[in-house]
């Protein structure tokens, strides 16, 4: 399966796995390591671009820890992100 056609996919686990686990935090070679479901093997390359979205979307934030990591987070846990991310997953079901 080509990556953009995975994209929709990866959005899904991530939106369930934000809901799920709100004050998750983590970098990008983390996430797509364990924030993913079994089988889903994801690289960090990958993660970065829907990381992104979802952050330009207001619905992550993304800071440096004192080594030079970047790490990402939920912006804000409150209905109105969880209603977003909810959609999010939503909308995939729908499409599949």
């Amino acid at each position: 399966m080509a990556n953009r056609d995975r994209s929709p996919a990866l959005r899904r686990a991530l939106s369930q796995y934000l809901r799920a686990n709100a004050q998750a935090c983590d970098t990008a070679a983390g996430i797509a390591r364990w924030w993913m479901p079994p089988g889903l093997d994801v690289g960090e390359s990958e993660m970065l671009p829907l990381l992104e979205e979802l952050r330009g979307r207001g619905l992550l934030t993304k800071f440096s820890t004192l080594d030079g990591h970047w790490l990402y987070r939920r912006q804000c846990v409150d209905t109105a992100s969880d209603r977003e991310l909810e959609q999010m997953t939503r909308d995939w079901n729908e499409l599949h």
